[in-house]
């Protein structure tokens, strides 16, 4: 939930169209996806299901 207790699918901006291409589209301009990168992503990933497997992670409301 936002501040205002809208949803973010609420909040969404007519200026932007994104495809199913875009989000699987791994080029960063002036970037590169690194080892330590991916690591520390899975990491966090992890950290956070454990937490949510052991009831004291909160998932953003759909309601």
């Amino acid at each position: 939930m936002l501040k205002d207790g809208a949803a973010s699918k609420e909040k969404m901006r007519s200026d932007v169209n994104t495809t199913a291409a875009d989000l699987v589209n791994f080029n960063i301009p002036n970037g590169q996806i690194t080892e330590a990168g991916v690591r520390l992503d899975i990491n966090v990933a992890l950290q956070y299901m454990d937490a949510w497997l052991r009831g004291s992670a909160q998932w953003p409301s759909t309601t």
